[in-house]
């Protein structure tokens, strides 16, 4: 899947492949939960580090009508949170099968099952990843953009296990040629999976109001769905207890009368559906919001 935070705490710098791939191995059987016990200790230390981040998600939980010192207690627990979701996708890496609840597989295998391609639309919540690990796309390929900025024994892991489930990453270029790769995977009918609640330097977006106030949410995703006419679905996967997922799968339909609007139209109500099935999410889970980013307006 697509680089689920493009925000990291494994590095990018050649000293920490072995550090790494240490962690693949020592994040197998109960290791795990020491790490999770040593991330409790370490977040404090990153919200001191990283005032940006933390300014993000103290406003995130003001939003959500929480007074101050509430506020700033519940930034520990995102950052946590995300500590955790880390160790777990390096567990899941060195090969630990998490449980996984799919309410909507059948939905979802039905849906995979047609000949029109798919957009899928991720998101900065929770471990988006961890559908990748769990969730063979036997009938189609799915295309996900990722970015650019982690160590290459991330990268090869992430490529050993997606490759058994038939997902190809697809790295963002500067010449644009992953959009070419992405529109030509929904013309053969395969799954392009892109993030859809952070813009990266587009200045294409949609002013849509978020948690009660207006936000930024890229046009892209949407275009790209309403150009090639195909289904287009939200997926997120939220962290359980007892090392247990649960994924959240919501078709995005457009209504007879929104299918006649001009495509501009189009896209835009395709964007609604999306934020106000985002903001159900972040309502339920606001400690799942890695998105370390303050993208209101």
């Amino acid at each position: 899947m697509e680089d689920l935070n493009h925000h990291h705490w494994d590095g990018d710098t050649d000293g920490t492949g072995w550090m790494q791939r240490s962690l693949l191995w020592m994040t197998q059987g109960p290791g795990l939960w020491l790490f999770y016990g040593i991330v409790a200790v370490v977040v404090c230390f990153y919200i001191l580090l990283r005032p940006r981040d933390t300014r993000a998600i103290y406003r995130l939980h003001r939003r959500l009508g929480r007074n101050r010192l509430h506020a700033a207690v519940a930034v520990y627990g995102n950052f946590f949170q995300f500590g955790c979701v880390i160790m777990d996708r390096f567990s899941a890496y060195g090969g630990r099968k998490f449980d996984i609840r799919f309410d909507e597989r059948e939905a979802y295998t039905r849906l995979l099952q047609n000949e029109s391609g798919i957009v899928q639309l991720s998101s900065h919540v929770g471990n988006y990843e961890m559908a990748g690990y769990s969730l063979p796309y036997e009938s189609k390929e799915m295309y996900a953009l990722v970015y650019s900025g982690e160590t290459e024994t991330v990268m090869e892991n992430r490529r050993r296990i997606f490759q058994r489930h038939h997902i190809r990453m697809v790295p963002v270029k500067e010449d644009l040629s992953h959009l070419f790769i992405l529109n030509d995977a929904l013309e053969h009918g395969n799954t392009a999976s892109l993030p859809a609640d952070r813009v990266f330097g587009s200045p294409k977006y949609f002013s849509i109001p978020f948690l009660g106030r207006d936000a930024r949410f890229p046009k892209g995703p949407f275009a790209l769905a309403v150009k090639r006419q195909v289904p287009v679905v939200a997926m997120f996967v939220l962290k359980q207890p007892h090392l247990r997922y649960s994924i959240h799968y919501r078709e995005l339909r457009l209504n007879a009368d929104e299918s006649l609007l001009p495509a501009a139209v189009q896209m835009r109500r395709l964007a609604e559906k999306y934020t106000v099935e985002l903001e159900k999410i972040v309502r339920a889970y606001p400690s799942q919001w890695f998105n370390f980013f303050d993208f209101w307006m």
